[in-house]
Order: C-alpha cells, then structure tokens, then sequence
C-alpha cells in the first residue's frame, strides 16, 4: 500500500493524508503533497481537511451495514423510524433519502 500511495504522489495523482490502522496499531500516517499550494503549506497527518458533501457516503455506508445487519432495510418508509413525522412524508422510504 505504501507503494502505491508513493507512486501517485510521484505521478502527482494524490495529495492528502492518508491513515490506516488495524485494531490500536497505525499502520500507516502520513501527507502527503500541499494542503495549500498558494502558500506551499506541506499536508501532514494532522492537516484538518474540510469533509463537505463527502458525509453522504459515510452515511450510506453506515445504513447498508445497519441492513446487512437487519436492524434497518432500506425499502422502509422513514415514518417507522421517525413517528412524528408529518403525512406527506408516508411514502418517503430510507432509500430515497
């Protein structure tokens, strides 16, 4: 992997950080490249990054692991989950959110 992650820095593919880990052990933590090319600031494992719109696949991942679990599917309209919800709202199911 530290190959790989090398060789996009090289071939200016990536720059970021990157951390991996496995149970309590850093495997890898690095940066990699400019976190601000205007003032050449270097990335480093502790650059703070702005997530934006990238949640959504967080939050997408966290549902289809709640369903293969099956504590949720998302085929289910939200008012089982969210009671007070307001009619127009019945056939709104976790899938379209």
């Amino acid at each position: 992997m530290k190959r790989d992650i090398e060789l996009r820095v090289s071939t200016h593919q990536f720059m970021g950080s990157v951390l991996v880990a496995k149970g309590d052990r850093l495997l890898i933590n690095q940066g990699h490249g400019s976190a601000n090319l205007e003032w050449n600031i270097p990335n480093s494992p502790d650059t703070k990054f702005r997530l934006g719109s990238i949640t959504k696949q967080f939050t997408a991942t966290c549902i289809l692991l709640l369903q293969e679990r099956g504590k949720l599917k998302v085929e289910t309209p939200i008012k089982e989950y969210l009671r007070d919800a307001p009619p127009a709202w019945d056939k709104i199911t976790i899938f379209n959110l």
